[in-house]
């Protein structure tokens, strides 16, 4: 289990807005001016008024919502859960269990200068 302060990818994100969705077939794209967060693993939204999880109506809307918000940081268990917290509270959390994942991995961030990391 990690924390903000010791994770190389909340520590990338931490401070930057999310400047784009990208819904690509089987996966999904995070994008922070630069670092690209892939998931293939649908996550949920959390909001302080809504959960939202792939399938409902309003999940899209929920996920695109959070276009321009700040990341204020983040947890990640690697054998649970990857969370972005934002300046507004709401979260936007990534099942790391084995389970929930199609393939080996859950998450692929990429930085800005094109280092990966790989949950």
């Amino acid at each position: 289990m990690t924390n903000d302060r010791r994770d190389p990818i909340l520590d990338a994100l931490r401070g930057r807005n999310l400047s784009a969705v990208a819904f690509v077939q089987d996966y999904l794209q995070l994008q922070f001016d630069g670092p690209v967060l892939t998931t293939f693993v649908w996550p949920r939204i959390i909001t302080p008024t809504l959960t939202a999880t792939f399938g409902m109506p309003v999940y899209r809307d929920a996920l695109c919502a959070q276009i321009g918000k700040s990341v204020a940081g983040g947890f990640v268990d690697v054998e649970a859960a990857f969370r972005l917290f934002f300046a507004d509270g709401s979260i936007i959390e990534v099942s790391l269990a084995a389970s929930a994942r199609q393939g080996p991995e859950a998450i692929v961030f990429q930085d800005s200068k094109g280092n990966l990391v790989v949950l």
